[in-house]
């Protein structure tokens, strides 16, 4: 990656607001706070994780090459350059953000999150209401949230939490844009936090594309 791509990516994440040029947007909300069935107490917390290094103060390049994306360690045969386009990539999208998110949890030596497809209803769910009512918030036109919603699909939980992101005419393939997606959840100490929950143990991702507009739900939970 370069220094310009890395010093672009840093403000951004470091702003967790729109960024907007050449009709490129993404936005990532703040996390929805981690709902507990169980006290407090009952549910250990995390190991302390490494803080997010500083960037260098970079002057900008007047011509910025094209964005490269980290590798994660992924199936070889899903690794088709999947575009917004083709009927696969919402699916496909969703599998990379998955894969790309226990890639990060074992970095820090944590377990795997078990694939959660009840999770994933709710999720997909979600964002096709966001793209459809066009909005972007963990709670929808009905001030339902996420446990709401993990309430009404009958979900049991001990703990449960839920990332958002929104991203528009960026036309990358599922394995770039789950790159960005997971790269901007793990640059946001909130996001962060749901992702490297120690007793979380599931999760399910669902997105809703249209044309080169993406949202992304994924939630985290311990079932009960």
């Amino acid at each position: 990656m370069s220094d310009f791509l890395a010093f672009l990516i840093a403000l951004i994440l470091s702003a967790l607001q729109i960024v907007t040029g050449n009709e490129v947007v993404y936005q990532s909300s703040e996390p929805a706070p981690m709902e507990k069935v169980l006290p407090a107490e009952s549910l250990p917390e995390p190991k302390p994780t490494a803080p997010l290094p500083t960037p260098k103060a970079i002057a900008p390049s007047p011509t910025p090459p094209s964005p490269t994306f980290p590798e994660a360690e992924v199936k070889e045969e899903s690794r088709v350059a999947l575009l917004p386009s083709s009927k696969e990539f919402p699916s496909a999208l969703e599998e990379e953000v998955f894969v790309r998110t226990n890639v990060e949890r074992v970095k820090l030596g944590l377990e795997p999150l078990k694939e959660d497809s009840a999770l994933a209803l709710i999720s997909r769910k979600h964002s096709l209401d966001m793209l459809i009512e066009e909005y972007f918030n963990h709670e929808d036109e009905n001030n339902c949230n996420s446990a709401c919603r993990a309430k009404e699909a009958e979900y049991k939980y001990q703990a449960l939490g839920e990332n958002i992101f929104l991203m528009k005419g960026f036309g990358l393939s599922a394995e770039d844009a789950a790159a960005l997606i997971v790269q901007g959840w793990m640059g946001s100490p909130g996001h962060r936090a749901n992702i490297l929950r120690e007793y979380n143990t599931h999760s399910g991702v669902g997105v809703a594309v249209d044309g080169g507009v993406i949202y992304a739900t994924a939630m985290y939970s311990l079932p009960r």
